[in-house]
């Protein structure tokens, strides 16, 4: 099973250092259903969810007067899949 989906990159300084895609923690919670649970991507169905999402985070961070000002999200088309061995 295959799904097109978008997540976010993040981008850490003003010079473009570090590019990453966000993990699940991002949304303000991290819930561990079971020991050795791998951790998820930040994933949405839409590229408009994704882009409102960055703008919100963007908006958030771009006023502070530390390293966090220059934090820059973007949503990027990821693919998901899922295989079960036969």
């Amino acid at each position: 099973m295959i799904r097109k989906l978008w997540a976010i990159q993040f981008r850490d300084s003003s010079n473009g250092e570090r590019l990453f895609p966000l993990f699940d923690s991002w949304h303000g919670y991290r819930k561990i259903f079971y020991k050795g649970e791998p951790t998820r991507a930040l994933l949405f169905e839409t590229r408009a969810t994704a882009r409102r999402w960055c703008q919100e985070k963007t908006l958030k961070y771009i006023d502070r007067q530390d390293c966090c000002k220059f934090w820059r999200f973007r949503p990027i088309r990821v693919t998901e899949s899922l295989k079960v061995p036969r």
